[in-house]
Parts: structure tokens; C-alpha cells; sequence
């Protein structure tokens, strides 16, 4: 369930080292990263219905 980007980042890593637990180490890194972006673009989603919520309301009044 790797994106593309990711992936490639991965094997570039395999073939740079060889030590097992760095690799281990470099996805979770990865994995989190992911984790909080996924979280500041469900914020800004939020946001942003907050911000058309109140231009509809204006519109209608």
C-alpha cells in the first residue's frame, strides 16, 4: 500500500544499505510522515467548509 514515490525512495535505500534495522527505521519514519500530512489535509479540508459555510450564509442574507 506504498505510494510510487515512496517505493522508489524505498528501494534506494535497500540498495544504499544493507543494515536491516535502518531500513525498518526509514519506513516507519516514512509511514508517519504520511500519517501527519493525512491529518493536516483532513484540517484543512475542515477548514475550508467552515470558510464556504460562511460565504453561503452571507449570500443568503
Amino acid at each position: 500500500m506504498m505510494s510510487s514515490v515512496v517505493q522508489a525512495e524505498h528501494e534506494e535505500m535497500e540498495e544504499e544499505d544493507e543494515e536491516g534495522e535502518d531500513k525498518e527505521k526509514w519506513v516507519e519514519k516514512k509511514v508517519h510522515e504520511g500519517k501527519e500530512n493525512w491529518k493536516t489535509t483532513s484540517k484543512q479540508r475542515k477548514k475550508k467548509r467552515k470558510i464556504t459555510k460562511k460565504k453561503i450564509k452571507k449570500k443568503k442574507t
